[in-house]
C-alpha cells in the first residue's frame, strides 16, 4: 500500500509548458505554490510538458496521468518527506507529515483499502495550493471547520460553530483560537505530546490542568474513564464559562454527578456563593467609585483596588478547578479586602465632595453677604 513513489525534479515551468493548451481549466494552477517554486504539471504527472503533441503523455516518459486517491500521500511524501530536498524550497517546513498521516485514522483506512477517506488532495487542495500561512488556503485555521466539515458533516461541526472558540477565530479573528486541527492534529493522530484528545486541552490551558491533576476529582475521573475537561465544558460546543456552572442551582455542571448532600456538591456550593458574595461586593465598590468619578474626584487608588478585586476574582474562577476550599478562600478573601477598600474610598471621595459642596455653599453666602453689606453702607453714605 504504502508503495514509494520516484523522486520528482523540477519540470518544465508552467510558462513553457505545452498541458494548458488541452486543459485550460487548470490554469488555475499558476497560483499554486508549487508553480511558484518553478514545477510545473509533469512534476506530479510525469511525462514531457516541452512536446507539444501526444508524445508529451508517454509512458516511456513517465506519465502517469490522473493520480489514484490511492498513491496521493506517497506521492506528495516524495518530496515533502526528504529534508535535503525540501531545504532547497520550504526549509522550515516539516518532513514528518507522511509518517503522521499514516498514524492518523484517515491514513489507516486508507492503508486498509478505503479509498473515501481524506488524503492531501483533500484538505490542501490540487491545482490551487497555497501555504497553510496564506489566508485564502482551504487549510488556513479560519476554514478548517468548512474544509473538515465536508466531510465531517454531522452534530461536531455544528455544535463547533457555536462554541466560544469558533467565535474567537471568526468574530474576533484571534487565529491562536483552536480549529479543527488544533485538537486533532493535522497530519497525524492527535497533536504532539497528547496521547488522547480529550487530554488536548491542557496545552492551551496549562494551569487548568495542573490544578485538576492535583484535585480530588483527577483519580475518580480515570478510575471512572472519564475524559477529564469535556466531562464539564463538552469539547466541541465549549460556551463560555460562568458562575453559574459551579454550585447546586440549575444548569450548574456539578450537578451531572452529585447528588444533594454530598461532600462535593457542599464545596461546590460553598465555591459559588463565595463567588457570588464577591461579585457584589466588586459591583458595589465599582458603582461607589464610578458615581465618584463623574464628579471629578481623585479616585485613581480606588480604580487600582478595583482592578486587583477582579484578578483576583478571575484567579478565584480558575482555583475551582483544584477543589481546594483552603486556597480558594485565602483568594476569595483577597479579593473581597481588596473590593472593600476601593468602596470605602469611594465612599470617602462621595463624602469629600459632599464636604466642598459645604463649603462652597458657606463661601457663597459670606460672599452675597459681603456684597450687601457694601451695597448697603454705600447707600448710607450716598443718603449722608
Amino acid at each position: 500500500m504504502w508503495a514509494a513513489e520516484p523522486k520528482l525534479s523540477k519540470s518544465v515551468p508552467l510558462s513553457e509548458s505545452s498541458c494548458l493548451t488541452c486543459h485550460p481549466e487548470k490554469s488555475g494552477y499558476k497560483e499554486d505554490v508549487h508553480a511558484a517554486k518553478g514545477f510545473g504539471c509533469t512534476a506530479c504527472h510525469g511525462g514531457d510538458a516541452s512536446v507539444a503533441d501526444m508524445a508529451a503523455m508517454s509512458p516511456a516518459k513517465g506519465f502517469r496521468g490522473k493520480i489514484a486517491r490511492a498513491r496521493v500521500p506517497e506521492l506528495c511524501g516524495g518530496c515533502h518527506s526528504d529534508g535535503t530536498f525540501m531545504r532547497n524550497y520550504a526549509p522550515r517546513l516539516r518532513v514528518d507529515q507522511l509518517a503522521l498521516y499514516k498514524t492518523s485514522v484517515h491514513g489507516k483506512k486508507l492503508a486498509a483499502g478505503r479509498t473515501n477517506v481524506a488524503t492531501c488532495i483533500d484538505c490542501h487542495g490540487v491545482h490551487g495550493i497555497r501555504p497553510v500561512s496564506d489566508p485564502r488556503s482551504t487549510a488556513f485555521p479560519m476554514h478548517q471547520p468548512e474544509t473538515c466539515g465536508r466531510c465531517h458533516t454531522g452534530k461536531e461541526r455544528k455544535e463547533y460553530e457555536q462554541s466560544v472558540h469558533w467565535e474567537l477565530l471568526s468574530k474576533n479573528r484571534e487565529l491562536a483560537a483552536p480549529a479543527c486541527a488544533t485538537c486533532h492534529g493535522s497530519h497525524g493522530a492527535t497533536p504532539p505530546n497528547v496521547s488522547a484528545v480529550a487530554n488536548v486541552c491542557g496545552t492551551c490551558h496549562v494551569i487548568l490542568e495542573e490544578l485538576f491533576q492535583k484535585s480530588p476529582h483527577a483519580p475518580v475521573f480515570k478510575a471512572a474513564g472519564m475524559r477529564g475537561c469535556v466531562e464539564c465544558h463538552s469539547n466541541h460546543r465549549i460556551v463560555r464559562t460562568g458562575d453559574s456552572m459551579v454550585g447546586d442551582q440549575a444548569g450548574a455542571v456539578c450537578l451531572n454527578c452529585h447528588a444533594a448532600g454530598d461532600d462535593g456538591l457542599k464545596v461546590a456550593r460553598a465555591m459559588s456563593d463565595r463567588l457570588g458574595e464577591m461579585r457584589d461586593e466588586l459591583a458595589a465598590a465599582e458603582r461607589g467609585v464610578r458615581r465618584a468619578e463623574t464628579y471629578g474626584m481623585e479616585v485613581s487608588d480606588a480604580r487600582l483596588g478595583i482592578n486587583n478585586a477582579n484578578q483576583a476574582l478571575v484567579q478565584s474562577r480558575v482555583l475551582v478547578h483544584g477543589l481546594d476550599l483552603g486556597v480558594f478562600d485565602e483568594q476569595i478573601a483577597k479579593g473581597r479586602k481588596a473590593a472593600q477598600s476601593a468602596q470605602a474610598q469611594g465612599l470617602a471621595a462621595l463624602h469629600e465632595r459632599d464636604v466642598r459642596r459645604r463649603g462652597l455653599l458657606i463661601s457663597i453666602a459670606a460672599i452675597l453677604l459681603t456684597i450687601a453689606g457694601l451695597y448697603l453702607t454705600i447707600r448710607m453714605i450716598e443718603r449722608r
